[in-house]
């Protein structure tokens, strides 16, 4: 990742989170250098590297005190990659207490991004969205794209317009969609008060729920 200005002395960056898609990515943004997109996926070892985030960022000369916002994807999404973005957010914050933190979840962004590109009919206010082998997620909102209904589990199919559920296109970039809320957009309701708020959003409960039998 290569910046065109590398005088920056000023500059302050708004960096963007989606560990939740097919191909994990983040955004990098500043006024001064504009925007740019790292996708964290590795085609020859098909597996993300986002344990090699720092790398990056360290290329792009961008230090944790000059990162003034962030925004991450929650959820919901794979396990590990998940929480990997968690735990990157989790720490950029910690080095950071003055880092403003928003964190949008999934289904919010696609929406927003499928609205954007008129994937969504106009009038057409929510949103479904495959939960793994069984069930769909679903999240409504209102004309203001505020959340009026939080994203909730529907395990019956049959309640469910087969037409209506949202292609989740692995070549769709969520940090992208990120930062452009955050520039353009009054992002408040989003924004966290405290580390505990940054947890993985599964929606649903862990297929395992068993605990492991201690034997020492």
């Amino acid at each position: 990742m290569h910046f065109k200005n590398k005088n920056k002395s000023n500059d302050n960056f708004i960096l963007s989170l989606d560990t939740v898609n097919t191909k994990p990515n983040f955004s990098i943004y500043s006024a001064s250098q504009g925007l740019q997109t790292i996708n964290l996926f590795q085609n020859d070892a098909d597996k993300y590297d986002a344990a090699y985030f720092v790398n990056y960022l360290a290329e792009a000369d961008v230090k944790a005190n000059e990162i003034n916002i962030l925004g991450v994807c929650d959820g919901p999404g794979a396990f590990s990659p998940l929480r990997a973005g968690i735990i990157i957010a989790r720490l950029l914050y910690a080095l950071n207490p003055e880092l403003k933190v928003y964190k949008f979840n999934k289904l919010y962004l696609l929406f927003r991004q499928l609205k954007a590109q008129k994937m969504i009919p106009e009038k057409q206010n929510y949103i479904y969205l495959k939960a793994g082998l069984k069930g769909y997620f679903k999240e409504v909102y209102d004309q203001q794209f505020n959340i009026i209904q939080k994203a909730h589990l529907i395990e019956n199919a049959e309640e469910i317009n087969q037409a209506e559920i949202s292609n989740e296109n692995t070549d769709i970039c969520l940090s992208e969609t990120i930062i452009n809320l955050l520039i353009n957009e009054s992002c408040q309701s989003f924004l966290i008060s405290h580390l505990d708020d940054l947890k993985p959003n599964y929606i649903r409960e862990a297929s395992v729920t068993i605990k492991k039998q201690v034997i020492f």
